[in-house]
């Protein structure tokens, strides 16, 4: 089984679309860490209400107030992860196809030169791969150009939409302090391990999208403030994840086909923000 671990930060409501299309499409799950954190008592009682929402899961909320985020995340990675391979998710991500993580654990034990698995990305994006196959292995030395390709198949490090090995997060951070999400990734792909693996691999069918509601990066215009999500959620209602189509749910591809946008672009593996109004309408009790 492979563990995962999810970061989250006064985002309950967006945490419990992620968990809940993670139950519903994932299997063969290990333990799942939610380390989170929050800005009030608000937030907090957000983690609260859901925190015991899937009972028959191996979910641990993991709070990291009190000794930070790095901390935290050393004491998660040092003493709770027990498999060898790791998740590491935000809690803007949800699924939206069946992946199974014995299978994706088998090919990376056969696959020892690869560093990275991604099962979010769709192939059918990218010049050059064809066929039904179950994965691409992808060669990270072709990749290396500042092309948006070269960039999104070379890459040899994700917070989100990527499978990798446990034993170098833990060596990644003996190596370096990290503060955020963003700073993790941002490391990771500095970090000799990481880039040491010759090779990525690229699941047969895109299993995870994103849906960015608040806007943090200054993308667009902002959808919903955390606020807003956590009172509807503190309200008792989520998201309901049986009446949504996200298969079909539209997608911005500006950056990725060599548009100009001028701002943080928008990755054509996210739902794009014109959708986001309907997603956050079509909503269930607790």
């Amino acid at each position: 089984m492979v563990d995962i671990l999810v970061f989250s930060k006064d985002r309950a409501f967006q945490l419990h679309l992620f968990l809940d299309t993670l139950f519903s499409k994932v299997s063969n799950i290990g333990n799942v860490f939610v380390q989170f954190g929050y800005s009030n008592e608000l937030f907090l009682n957000g983690y609260k209400k859901i925190s015991n929402e899937w009972p028959d899961q191996k979910i641990h909320f993991i709070d990291e107030q009190k000794y930070g985020f790095l901390n935290t995340l050393r004491s998660i990675a040092g003493s709770e992860l027990k498999s060898d391979y790791l998740m590491i998710e935000t809690d803007d991500s949800l699924f939206i196809n069946d992946l199974d993580l014995k299978s994706c654990y088998k090919i990376l034990e056969d696959n020892s030169d690869v560093g990275r698995y991604n099962y979010q990305m769709n192939w059918k994006l990218f010049t050059g791969l064809s066929g039904k196959l179950d994965y691409f292995k992808i060669d990270k030395a072709n990749h290396k150009s500042d092309d948006v390709q070269d960039v999104c198949l070379g890459y040899s490090f994700n917070v989100g939409g990527a499978i990798s090995k446990t034993a170098d997060l833990v060596e990644l951070l003996k190596t370096y302090d990290i503060s955020h999400p963003i700073d993790l990734e941002i490391k990771g792909n500095e970090f000799t391990n990481y880039k040491s693996y010759h090779f990525n691999i690229l699941n047969g069918k895109e299993c995870s999208t994103m849906m960015h509601l608040n806007n943090l990066l200054g993308r667009y215009e902002e959808t919903y403030s955390t606020k807003k999500l956590n009172d509807i959620l503190i309200s008792g209602e989520v998201i309901d994840i049986e009446n949504i189509d996200f298969l079909s749910l539209k997608r911005d591809l500006s950056w990725f086909n060599g548009l100009d946008i001028g701002r943080f672009p928008i990755f054509p593996w996210e739902i794009a923000p014109v959708e986001h109004d309907k997603v956050l309408s079509i909503r269930r009790r607790l």
